[in-house]
């Protein structure tokens, strides 16, 4: 499959997800507002977010270059290391939710200086009722990678449609619009998802399972040195957003939520692009490597990075002309008010500066 075939598979799957992800926030801000619940939602979602982001993106950046050359060598050996590091992933996923479970309950049984009982309650709930789905959202975005090398774009995409359909659909559902609303949809609709994902491993025969053979050596230690490099390059990448958010809770209640929305509306713009254009580069990256092409390879490279830059500004450009429409046609409604709306579009208009050097690193 050609580079730019790839790119608008991927760049279709990501319109998709972006647009079901807009369509989630546009609930919860109708449904939260801007208030003390939506701030502990917020926080809450920050966590498991950014551990999901980064470990599946470092896992993506090991896993295609690995089964793309296995690939190269035998459909056999290919199916053995995709079923190995596939089960890997699994695990390393079971066990950061069972952390994070501890620590909701630690927060809800221990006594905090500088954090209200109420506030700290609320926390933890918020946080262990969002970990399953959580918890399936990150084996989908696990499976991505080895799908691709296989030769599977769209369909992968698409189960990423699971998550925050169901959050829409659970907190319109469920009475009054609590967080169990936002928990039980989500939950709901990334394990459907993940069946369907199971289904499409399974046709492959790379389904994770309990006894698999080890890699070979020399994968096994190149996968761990470039793991542990990806992981840190990408937290220097995504601290940023959580952290703004925690600090944004000086600014009193609504802050958090009110810089939560706002930057996930953005960070949906940039992800449009940067993620399909990250993950299509990726593989025909790999295969150019494969291939010896190093010309291909610096002809690639050449063109988007003259075209990035231009694409960023403009995309700014865009933003800024638009956004105090787009944030009172989207979000206000219900519980989020004017004052919000103008408050939220500021921030986007801030936000918004990043499109040019974010788009041009990738």
């Amino acid at each position: 499959m050609r580079f730019r075939t790839i790119l608008l598979t991927l760049l279709g799957g990501s319109v998709l997800v972006t647009l079901a992800n807009l369509i989630r926030d546009v609930v919860i801000a109708s449904a939260f507002g801007a208030g003390r619940e939506a701030d502990a939602l917020f926080l809450a979602i920050s966590i498991p977010l950014f551990l999901l982001t980064v470990g599946a993106n470092a896992f993506r950046g090991v896993t295609v270059p690995a089964l793309g050359k296995a690939l190269a060598a035998g459909v056999t050996a290919c199916q053995a290391m995709s079923r190995r590091l596939l089960s890997i992933g699994v695990a390393g996923s079971l066990g950061l939710a069972i952390v994070l479970a501890l620590g909701a309950l630690g927060l809800h049984a221990l006594e905090i200086p500088g954090i209200e009982p109420a506030n700290r309650l609320l926390f933890a709930q918020c946080l262990a009722a969002i970990l399953p789905m959580y918890f399936f959202a990150a084996l989908i975005e696990l499976w991505q990678g080895p799908l691709q090398v296989w030769g599977k774009f769209m369909t992968p995409s698409l189960l990423r449609l699971g998550l925050p359909c169901g959050v829409a659909i659970g907190a319109l559902v469920v009475p009054h619009f609590s967080i169990l609303g936002v928990a039980l949809g989500g939950g709901i609709g990334a394990s459907l998802a993940l069946g369907i994902g199971l289904v499409l491993l399974s046709r492959l025969d790379i389904t994770p399972r309990r006894n698999t053979s080890p890699l070979p050596a020399d994968v096994s230690r190149v996968a761990r040195a470039n793991f542990t490099a990806l992981v840190t390059a990408t937290c220097i990448t995504y601290a940023n957003p959580m952290v703004d958010q925690w600090l944004a809770g000086l600014a009193g209640a609504g802050g958090i939520s009110m810089l939560g929305y706002a930057s996930r509306l953005t960070t949906g713009i940039a992800g449009l692009v940067a993620g399909a254009l990250s993950q299509a580069l990726l593989v025909h990256y790999t295969r150019q490597v494969s291939q010896g092409d190093r010309a291909g390879i610096q002809h690639t490279y050449t063109r988007l990075l003259r075209v990035a830059p231009w694409l960023g500004c403009f995309t700014t450009l865009g933003v800024w002309l638009t956004s105090d429409l787009g944030v009172t046609v989207l979000y206000q409604r219900g519980h989020f008010t004017a004052a919000t709306s103008e408050r939220v579009a500021t921030l986007i208009d801030l936000y918004a500066l990043q499109f040019p050097i974010y788009w041009t690193s990738v």
